[in-house]
């Protein structure tokens, strides 16, 4: 397996975020598990002898059950057999193959997570089949990180629908969204807000830092894809990016602790009632907007940007849409 060269770490962690794209530098400490390929391909009348045999591999989806109970072994049966995973199964083969190009692309983006935190270590990477479970499509716990990848297809729409999943959020389940959301929640385990009268800057800075360090890891991504807006909702916020900082200063939203005056600026949702046309969350919108202006007006390392606080990021972005 490869591994970290010190000396092009070192040199890759001086560079300013902003100025230059990261290469890949593969960090392959880790393993793929495909718990789907195993289950679906398991001869179902051996089920007993195939799960036991797959505990030393997947004991994290198998810990705790009784392989010995019938009426576990005909639930799991029944939910190998549901035309529903089936499909998913099927749409999963077809975007995600052997898996090899899946593991070339973890190991890229953590390489690159490990430059700006140079004490991650790649976790151990389980895939598998949540029948759209979609709040729970990418968990990460340090050492283990789990894929719901029948939620990362580019199948039609229609079993996402049938799932009750809401549009807003179903298209966002693609595997063009399949990098940037595993950035996303390692990122978010390092960029935390402050829990104390968390007020509405606090979020714009920290998801404005979350955002630019996807943008680092997840080069080739598009923007639409790393903030999850569709492709009119992103041109809507370049176009009107002036108008909602100045929604937000005028109605003195910007150092409100209330959460319940600036939902629609932080939290999920189909649209921002607030202003005609415009996306929930866009605080991480604005917060990219600051920070990368923050960046190229003090050209400070990632170290810096993260230590920086919400109000003093703001101050030296001098951010003026």
């Amino acid at each position: 397996m490869k591994t970290f060269a010190p000396l092009c770490l070192l040199c890759l962690a001086s560079l300013c975020a902003c100025q230059k794209k990261i290469p890949c530098t593969p960090n392959e400490n880790f393993s793929l598990h495909r718990y789907e390929t195993y289950l679906m391909e398991a001869d179902t009348a051996q089920l007993q002898t195939a799960l036991e045999n797959a505990l030393p591999e997947f004991e994290l989806f198998l810990q705790g059950a009784d392989l010995s109970d019938s009426v576990n072994l005909l639930r799991i049966r029944y939910f190998l057999e549901d035309p529903v995973v089936e499909d998913a199964y099927s749409h999963i083969e077809k975007t995600y193959g052997d898996g090899k190009a899946l593991h070339r692309e973890l190991a890229c983006l953590f390489g690159r997570v490990q430059v700006f935190f140079p004490d991650f270590k790649a976790p151990e990477v389980y895939t598998y089949i949540s029948y759209y479970d979609f709040v729970n499509r990418i968990l990460y716990h340090d050492s283990i990180l789990t894929i719901a990848l029948d939620l990362y297809l580019d199948n039609p729409t229609e079993a996402l629908d049938e799932a009750g999943i809401p549009r807003y959020l179903s298209r966002r389940f693609n595997s063009a969204h399949l990098l940037p959301d595993i950035a996303r929640v390692i990122g978010a385990k390092h960029i935390q807000t402050s829990t104390e009268r968390v007020s509405l800057l606090d979020h714009i800075a920290s998801d404005g830092k979350l955002v630019h360090f996807i943008t680092q890891v997840c080069p080739d991504a598009d923007m639409e894809h790393i903030l999850g807006f569709s492709h009119e909702e992103y041109l809507w916020c370049k176009a009107h990016e002036k108008e909602v900082w100045q929604y937000i200063v005028r109605q003195n939203l910007l150092f409100e602790t209330d959460p319940f005056k600036f939902r629609y600026f932080v939290n999920e949702g189909p649209f921002n009632p607030l202003l005609p046309g415009a996306p929930a969350r866009l605080s991480q919108f604005i917060g990219w907007r600051i920070v990368e202006r923050y960046l190229k007006k003090t050209e400070a390392d990632f170290s810096t940007l993260l230590a920086c606080p919400p109000r003093e990021l703001l101050r030296l972005s001098a951010y003026k849409p």
